[in-house]
């Protein structure tokens, strides 16, 4: 009597023991089959998160003067990019402009004669507060290059333009064309008016158009390319840590403002002394575009 019971438990153990073995491998076995479906998983979640979206702020505004690289230029172009405002601002003024340089009234002209565009920056910013860090002097052999990158570029002619390209006479015909980088030149120059604000008018359109119309030049992809030309073919204090500044905030105005160059066309008030200033009105105008 007193073996009994360990009679009846010893099936009872035996069976028991069994169960929780075959429990204990159909549960490794299902973590084997399990294993590879859940790797991705683990491999995917240790993976670094995708970078914030870019936000442009002010610091990201960049100040451009550009001209003509020849002893006397007679224009001079000031470029603002704005990528919080989605703007490009255009402002073209000519050598008889006066500025305050080093507390001394003078035109354009006389201060790049004496210092070169180093200090019509600097005067720009004396007299209207506006800071102009870069400068891009290009020369008028290199300008059809320059613009040649860019591709071909639509214009719709009113009348018909006869030009000479590489020796050859030919006549575009009215309506739209397509012209590459040479032939825009010529028509730059060949409609360029014969008054210097008038040219100003016309130079700070044609620029608003040229960027419009190639804002592809500005996105990541191809805007390195484009620096290096640029970059390479004028005389200019940009360097490629300013592209790197400048690549995002670019990209950003390519992708998500359809039109953002614009030209600002202030009406010159003409002085006693044959120089040109701005109005209280339009100066005020041009500090809020560009600062």
């Amino acid at each position: 009597m007193s073996h009994f019971p360990s009679r009846q438990l010893r099936p009872f153990l035996s069976a028991f023991t069994s169960a929780f073995l075959c429990f204990l491998a159909v549960w490794m076995a299902a973590l084997m089959l399990i294993r590879p479906s859940t790797a991705p998983l683990s491999s995917a979640a240790a993976q670094p998160s995708p970078d914030p979206v870019y936000l442009p702020d002010r610091s990201d505004c960049q100040t451009l003067l550009l001209c003509e690289d020849c002893p006397e230029p007679s224009l001079f172009l000031l470029m603002r990019m704005n990528p919080v405002q989605g703007s490009i601002h255009l402002f073209a003024f000519p050598k008889r402009l006066a500025l305050t340089h080093q507390q001394i009234r003078e035109p354009v002209g006389t201060i790049f004669r004496s210092g070169g565009i180093t200090e019509v920056c600097r005067a720009i910013g004396e007299s209207f507060s506006i800071p102009v860090e870069h400068y891009l002097q290009i020369s008028r052999t290199q300008l059809p290059h320059i613009l040649e990158l860019c591709g071909p570029t639509s214009l719709t002619l009113g009348q018909p333009l006869l030009m000479v390209v590489d020796g050859i006479e030919m006549i575009l015909e009215p309506g739209n064309q397509q012209l590459d980088g040479e032939r825009l030149t010529r028509w730059l120059l060949s409609r360029m008016p014969v008054s210097d604000v008038e040219q100003c008018a016309f130079l700070s359109k044609a620029a608003a158009l040229l960027l419009n119309q190639h804002l592809d030049w500005l996105s990541e992809e191809r805007s390195r390319q484009l620096f290096s030309e640029v970059v390479n073919r004028s005389r200019t204090n940009l360097s490629f840590s300013d592209y790197d500044a400048a690549r995002k905030p670019a990209d950003f105005l390519a992708q998500l403002c359809p039109q953002p160059a614009c030209a600002f066309l202030p009406d010159f008030v003409r002085n006693p002394d044959a120089t040109l200033s701005l109005s209280e009105q339009d100066l005020s105008e041009l500090r809020q575009r560009f600062c």
